[in-house]
């Protein structure tokens, strides 16, 4: 009697060792489930193993079975209190049926018992938790021949349980790290449709230019026409300043209002201040009339201010000063917007190309 304790007793160390190496050694749960359910029906005459987890929709889906076919195991559904392992889940305590064919809660839903052969099948199904949260349910069959006495369950019922608790912790390791990998695609998805839209091709009209260095380019110029501030084009001669200039002008509110474009360098610095602020008739010798600034913000103004290059004015700084002043402050929707000057920056910067 006692070697034969000892025989079930290290049966069952030998199939928790077993179990727990299996759970250790693979996140994929189907497959484990199977070969832990594959070891309490090989070591420990435990038939048709069943491990039945709650899904989103809170039902009970068979998530691994041993002794049970494809069909059987599509058939394994039940809702949260429906049957005996319904109850199972809602009641979080383990049940155990010794003869299924005399319980009418037993449904057999699988269809993969004979109730009416000469053995007697008891039904032994455990909760699996991780926890307080319940997760699922453990299920096995046990066999007996029809006249024979029935086994003392409680050994089965405590080993199950530790089965189900290291089930409990391998599903919730699981779920967590599918979660995060879940997480983490998401956020790799998210970040390459924004490295992709900030890496889409810019174009501009009557631009053209491929280079990563001047998509920064279009960038800026997409990123500073809608504003009202002053805007200052820095380059050689011949390197498409008044191109750029434009292209502004046209990706601006103002793009309905003319385009103006002033050479400072070819006008003499009496002639650059009246074409710029205006002057009144007798203001010097020479003006018959009176004469608008083309820096005034009327309906006809103009929207924008180009080719304000080495000026040979003594006065250039506080000249262009003002004048960026009074480019900005109007209020009227087709007034210029923008003005474009390098009088405070050295002979060989200018704004627009010539």
């Amino acid at each position: 009697m006692d070697s034969g304790k000892e025989a079930e007793n290290c049966a069952e160390l030998v199939a928790i060792y077993e179990i727990s190496k299996i759970l250790n050694s693979s996140l994929e749960v189907g497959r484990t489930l199977r070969e832990v359910l594959g070891v309490l029906s090989t070591g420990l005459h435990m038939r048709r193993g069943m491990v039945s987890l709650v899904q989103e929709s809170g039902e009970l889906h068979t998530a691994g079975a041993y002794g049970l076919t494809v069909e059987e195991i599509r058939r394994g559904r039940y809702q949260a209190g429906e049957g005996v392992v319904g109850r199972i889940l809602t009641s979080g305590a383990p049940m155990v049926i010794p003869d299924i064919s005399r319980e009418p809660l037993f449904l057999n839903r699988t269809r993969s018992r004979d109730l009416n052969g000469g053995r007697v099948i008891a039904f032994i199904g455990v909760p699996v938790k991780a926890g307080r949260d319940t997760l699922g349910v453990l299920s096995v069959d046990r066999e007996r021949e029809s006249g024979q006495t029935p086994g003392r369950f409680e050994r089965d019922v405590q080993l199950l349980k530790m089965v189900a608790n290291l089930i409990g912790q391998t599903v919730r390791l699981h779920r967590s790290v599918m979660a995060e990998h879940a997480r983490m695609m998401h956020e790799s998805h998210r970040l390459q449709k924004a490295l992709h839209e900030g890496s889409e091709t810019r174009t501009l009209r009557d631009v053209v230019g491929m280079s990563r260095r001047m998509q920064q380019v279009f960038a800026e110029v997409y990123q500073a026409a809608p504003g009202r501030s002053t805007v200052l084009l820095r380059g050689e001669s011949g390197t498409g300043k008044e191109v750029i200039a434009q292209a502004m002008h046209n990706h601006s509110p103002r793009a309905q209002g003319p385009f103006v474009r002033v050479n400072c360098a070819a006008l003499s610095e009496t002639l650059l201040e009246s074409e710029l602020f205006g002057h009144e008739k007798g203001a010097f010798t020479g003006p018959p009339r009176s004469a608008r600034a083309v820096s005034s913000s009327p309906t006809t103004a103009p929207s924008s201010w180009t080719r304000s290059a080495r000026s040979r004015l003594p006065s250039r700084r506080s000249s262009c000063a003002s004048f960026r002043s009074a480019s900005s402050s109007g209020s009227a929707a087709p007034g210029p917007s923008m003005s474009m000057c390098a009088s405070s920056l050295p002979p060989t910067a200018t704004s627009k190309r010539r």
